[in-house]
């Protein structure tokens, strides 16, 4: 309990660290605030529809999983979800909506040890389609410009190593009783099932590649109307990169942090810095919009529908608790 507290409080200290960093940084450099009057409502429109498919998306992505163990999620349930999943992981930076939408499932009859398999597996298709799709983007690098890097392409393939050994390996189980080995067997028969069934798996990774295009497009967007530079290629490798940092987070919905490495990378690129924080604050500013206008409607729809209360998610204790089940 007592390293529980310790580590929310980094966390915290954490989060505040990097909003003041990125707050004094444009107060430096306010300046460049100019380029917000370029702002049409076209743009705005444009990056809207963009990072809503990008919700969209994802929840679909989830839906597969979760039909990969037998449980279905109707179009109200999955969309209603994911928006409020996005909400609640603004409330703390240990992803809490995780942990809401862990407890849906357990009310459909989802083992929290089981879920655990469908997080376990759409980390690892992230990090496989992440590494693929970095080689592709150094491969058109090294055709196109004559530029290269060999560290980049071992990360790149390590990802990839890493994200199918789980695929092609013999998964273990534990013959110790205990609570532990019925939540490692569960969640190792979880991802059995998932790794099974190659066709629906496909599909999921072909979600994924999705998200990388919907993130260029919203970076492309939101960088090009304030009149910064956005290419495609590099639009692609923001959408990648961010896919694999967000597999952790350290702030809530990692505000602040996506911002900062967007703007690093925008940086490496030979861009300014402050135009690269900006382009990614505009994302932020709308994912903000976006997830706190809609979220309260399709959350009611959902829980309206569930006969549930959101309390009931909201304040549902840690999926790591749980009894086992057999």
């Amino acid at each position: 309990m007592l390293g529980d507290r310790r580590i929310q409080l980094v966390r915290t200290a954490l989060t505040a660290a990097v909003l003041v960093a990125g707050g004094v940084t444009i107060y430096l450099n306010r300046g460049e605030l100019a380029a917000l009057t370029q702002l049409s409502a076209f743009a705005l429109l444009g990056l809207t529809a963009s990072l809503g498919a990008f919700f969209l998306t994802t929840g679909y992505t989830f839906c597969l999983l979760v039909s990969m163990l037998s449980v279905r999620l109707s179009a109200r349930e999955w969309i209603g979800l994911t928006f409020l999943t996005n909400a609640i992981n603004y409330l703390g930076p240990i992803r809490p909506g995780v942990v809401a939408k862990a407890a849906y499932l357990k009310r459909k009859g989802m083992a929290y040890s089981r879920f655990s398999s469908i997080l376990a597996a759409n980390g690892f298709l992230v990090l496989l389609y992440s590494g693929l799709a970095g080689l592709l983007l150094l491969l058109y690098g090294w055709l196109t410009r004559g530029i290269g890097s060999l560290p980049l392409v071992a990360v790149c393939m390590a990802l990839i190593v890493v994200a199918l050994m789980p695929f092609l390996v013999p998964l273990f189980r534990l013959e110790r009783e205990g609570r532990f080995r019925m939540l490692v067997n569960n969640a190792v028969q979880g991802f059995r099932e998932i790794r099974s069934q190659r066709g629906k798996m496909a599909a999921v990774g072909a979600t994924v590649v999705l998200q990388y295009l919907l993130s260029a497009c919203s970076c492309i967007i939101s960088y090009r109307s304030l009149g910064f530079e956005m290419d495609l290629v590099t639009a692609l490798a923001l959408g990648v990169l961010l896919s694999v940092s967000n597999l952790v987070t350290i702030t809530p919905n990692n505000l602040g942090v996506q911002e900062m490495v967007m703007a690093y990378f925008y940086a490496m690129t030979g861009m300014d810095f402050t135009n690269g924080l900006l382009g990614a604050g505009l994302i932020r500013a709308v994912h903000i919009l976006l997830t706190f206008g809609l979220a309260p409607i399709l959350t009611y729809w959902l829980m309206s529908s569930a006969h549930l209360r959101l309390s009931a998610l909201v304040s549902a204790r840690d999926p790591a608790r749980e009894e086992p089940q057999a």
